[in-house]
């Protein structure tokens, strides 16, 4: 009796088709060993090498194409080897002169095979059959082992010529040195940073380009590729900013110190030494004395120049009198002439008439400086009833409302604002007011109301659906508010409503 014995190498099988029954359980069977496998790099890689040289799954991987067999490692190493011998062969045949003709027929061989002579000879029967133009095969593309060089332009601009026009740029006629630490251009030149002062041109980039080729007529070279080779730190003139472009020059001359200035600054030899010659007169601007005039309300009265330390003294302490008497609100309190006539007593028995003088003369300063203030305000404030729409006036701006209560000696009112519409919403430059969501209510004192208004100059605004209230004749509004603040609010402090 006979037992048929199984072949212990197992069947050929069709290893072409998804052995998985759908693409979710492919994908949940590469979730389990993704899961399964150590999570660094290098210990994943070797689990994975570990189970592919497994004959078994190397066997299918193999007949799959995803790995290389045996023999087909063989045939590539061995085809890489010739390839190597054939050039080292070519260029001893094709640089060495005392060629044998054995090794120049080897030669001819071997070129016709790299260069597959046949499918020529096929191309050229065919362009002939259809007629198309016979094209000459370059001899330089059939030396493929020598490295391709790239062709230059006859007319490009040498390498010398392209230093000189940047250093031309950073001459000092050109382009000068901004005398800032913040002013630093940051020039990357590989992989290092390279931090460079940044230098401000005096002239536009056609005026440079001029001026180059009167300097070196003998150059070629256009206004584009002038501009291009500029150097990154150089700035054009409207490339500067604004803050570092005119460094305000400010020096003293002769005994009485007259004060000179220059906009553009400079920073040559003779400039720092204080010589009058300039380097660079030609694109600085010259000095020129500089005209101070002091504003009404600086200017001081004339006083004399030789007083006496005790005189001085006491002329500050009669200033700090009638700065007391002045009182919180800044209005002159004329109820000072008890104090003041102490202190010319008290001077006249000390120094003498020359410091009477200097002290009445100060007193009558500030009288006239009070009665000059009193004319410039004419503005009273108006008779204010309950319902007046009025216009108060405050440190920053003046604001509209509606009075609620008046108390019974008028001094005090109470007022109802209104807000001040945003002028982007409303689009004009006149002033409008609308009436606040919740009402705003403050207690004003009547002196800051600055007038009220009539029903003639409330017009309200369609284009807001007539929510919001223009105000006509505002331009007398803002000269009497001018004039309010010059008098209760210009340096004056602890002023509240």
């Amino acid at each position: 009796m006979r037992i048929k014995l199984t072949p212990k190498s197992p069947p050929d099988e069709d290893f072409s088709d998804n052995p998985f029954s759908s693409p979710s359980s492919e994908h949940r069977a590469m979730k389990r060993a993704r899961e399964a496998l150590p999570e660094t790099p290098k210990r994943k890689a070797k689990v994975l090498e570990r189970l592919v040289k497994s004959p078994t799954q190397n066997k299918i991987l193999e007949k799959k194409g995803v790995l290389m067999t045996k023999e087909s490692r063989k045939n590539l190493q061995m085809g890489q080897e010739i390839a190597d011998s054939l050039t080292e062969q070519l260029h001893a045949i094709k640089y060495t002169g005392g060629a044998s003709p054995s090794k120049r027929n080897a030669y001819g061989i071997l070129r016709s095979v790299i260069n597959k002579k046949r499918n020529l000879r096929v191309n050229t029967a065919l362009r002939t059959k259809l007629k198309v133009r016979k094209m000459k095969l370059d001899k330089e593309a059939r030396q493929w082992w020598r490295p391709k060089l790239r062709k230059k332009r006859k007319d490009r601009i040498p390498e010398l010529l392209k230093q000189k026009v940047k250093e031309f740029y950073l001459s000092p006629q050109i382009s000068r040195e901004v005398p800032d630490k913040r002013a630093a251009v940051k020039i990357k030149e590989g992989s290092k940073v390279i931090l460079l002062q940044r230098q401000n041109m005096t002239m536009t980039i056609d005026d440079a380009y001029t001026l180059y080729n009167k300097m070196y007529p003998e150059d070629k070279i256009g206004l584009t590729s002038f501009n291009k080779l500029r150097p990154l730190q150089v700035k054009k003139v409207s490339e500067t900013s604004r803050r570092t472009r005119k460094l305000h020059s400010v020096k003293t001359v002769g005994k009485d110190l007259q004060l000179d200035t220059r906009n553009i600054s400079c920073y040559c030899a003779g400039c720092k030494e204080g010589n009058p010659i300039c380097d660079n007169k030609e694109y600085v601007e010259p000095w020129a004395p500089a005209k101070i005039q002091l504003e009404k309300s600086h200017q001081r009265s004339a006083q004399p120049t030789n007083i006496s330390e005790d005189a001085a003294v006491k002329l500050a302490e009669v200033s700090k009198v009638t700065s007391k008497e002045k009182g919180h609100t800044g209005r002159p309190v004329k109820s000072s002439s008890k104090n003041t006539e102490e202190t010319r007593e008290s001077t006249s028995d000390s120094e003498g008439s020359g410091e009477d003088d200097i002290v009445r003369d100060s007193e009558e300063s500030e009288d006239s400086e009070e009665e000059s203030e009193e004319e410039d305000w004419k503005g009273i404030p108006p008779n204010i009833v309950k319902g007046n729409i009025v216009v108060v006036a405050y440190e920053d701006d003046w604001a509209v409302g509606t009075v609620t209560e008046v108390t019974e000696s008028c001094k005090q009112v109470t007022v109802d604002y209104m807000q001040r519409a945003n002028k982007t919403r409303t689009g004009r430059r006149q002033p409008t007011f609308f009436w606040p969501d919740r009402p705003c209510v403050y207690d004003v004192q009547q002196k800051f109301i600055l007038c009220a208004l009539q029903a003639d100059q409330l017009k309200p605004n369609p284009a807001t659906n007539f929510r919001d209230t223009m105000i006509t004749g505002w331009e007398k509004i803002e000269k009497a508010y001018n004039l309010y603040y010059t008098k209760y609010f210009a340096g004056k402090k602890g002023l509240t409503h």
